[in-house]
């Protein structure tokens, strides 16, 4: 599966693209603020609804345009094809694939499969645990299809457990909706769990893994391990003086180990962002295994925070994975690794593409 063609329309800084890709390595060179993000954001646009760093997700329209649209042909091989048409504007976003609307961008995600690994890829490991089951959600959407009608019935059942709680404190008609929240749970606790011992099998062959002796995810289920049916009767007047449900996947968490202990000040930021480019290919191949669908892999930023050695190993790992990938790089000759390597090079320069 690969993106063969892409057209941008007044996204951010990007004007008018119309670009033909290459199954194999595209290369995006250009200064700081030239647009190389944007290219890449326009792509992942396509395929899950998001930035690439969703912290830039507001004001995608460029300035003085009243909507942004990205379109994009996905080849799948076999002479099956996709488009997929995305347009923001100021009342909203309308996405359509062959011309028939989206609901919701989880549809994206099981036809689209990326994975993408940006200057902000540590976040996934020092930010809050939200972002982390966030991360193995949007996996499990793109691999079971019923996936996201569990993960809809929970946060249904958690919502309406906690207004029991709020509000008439009935005992009785919190226990129905406690077997419903049980029953989604236990669906998502197993694919989280499948996720992260196939992210496990990727660490072992980590690029420092010769400096720690071992490196790994730990998942903690949001409760105490054992019955959470069980746990839930038992902390009803906890969770009754509290207000809400304290116990269930919500509260999950995958923390990182290294040498059996918590990474906190054992890891340098580079090495932060080598281990959770490596989780981010471990997902890669989780989606490749369970899909038999090649994710496109993007890389933006690599450069920072990595000396030119592992910059360079990291780059051979990604490289020699199949698949199409996009990398960013400020000047193809500070980056000869990728420059050297790549199929096709698109040029910015003041906002303009040059293939």
């Amino acid at each position: 599966m690969h993106f063969s063609y892409l057209k941008v329309d007044e996204l951010r800084c990007i004007g008018r693209l119309r670009a033909d890709l290459n199954p194999g390595v595209n290369l995006v060179v250009g200064k700081n603020g030239s647009g190389k993000t944007t290219f890449l954001d326009a792509l992942n646009l396509t395929a899950s609804g998001r930035t690439v760093n969703p912290l830039n997700a507001r004001d995608v329209i460029r300035d003085g345009s009243q909507a942004a649209r990205v379109a994009v042909s996905v080849d799948y091989g076999g002479n099956r094809t996709i488009d997929v048409l995305m347009v923001k504007s100021k009342s909203g976003t309308k996405i359509t694939i062959d011309n028939k609307q989206v609901k919701s961008t989880s549809e994206l995600a099981q036809q689209i499969p990326l994975i993408c690994v940006n200057s902000e890829v540590s976040s996934i490991l020092t930010s809050a645990p939200s972002a982390r089951r966030a991360l193995l959600d949007r996996v499990m959407f793109h691999v079971k299809r019923d996936y996201v009608a569990s993960w809809i019935e929970y946060r249904r059942a958690l919502n309406q457990r906690n207004g029991v709680l709020k509000g008439t404190r009935d005992r009785s008609q919190a226990t129905f909706w406690t077997k419903r929240l049980v029953g989604a749970g236990s669906v998502i606790d197993a694919c989280r769990k499948e996720i992260i011992s196939k992210i496990n099998e990727s660490l072992v062959d980590s690029l420092i893994q010769q400096e720690f002796s071992g490196i790994s995810l730990e998942y903690y289920p949001g409760w105490s391990g054992g019955s959470l049916l069980d746990e839930l009767d038992r902390d009803w007047g906890k969770d009754l003086e509290l207000g809400y449900t304290r116990a269930g996947v919500h509260r999950a968490d995958a923390r990182l180990k290294v040498d059996n202990k918590e990474f906190t000040r054992r890891l340098s930021r580079g090495q932060l962002k080598v281990v959770a480019a490596e989780i981010m290919l471990g997902l890669r191949r989780f989606i490749l295994e369970k899909t038999r669908l090649q994710p496109v892999i993007m890389v933006d930023d690599i450069h920072s925070e990595l000396d030119s050695s592992m910059r360079g190993l990291l780059v051979d790992k990604i490289l020699g994975l199949e698949g199409q990938k996009f990398f960013t790089a400020i000047d193809d000759v500070l980056h000869p690794e990728i420059f050297d390597r790549a199929d096709m090079v698109f040029h910015v320069e003041r906002e303009k593409f040059y293939a």
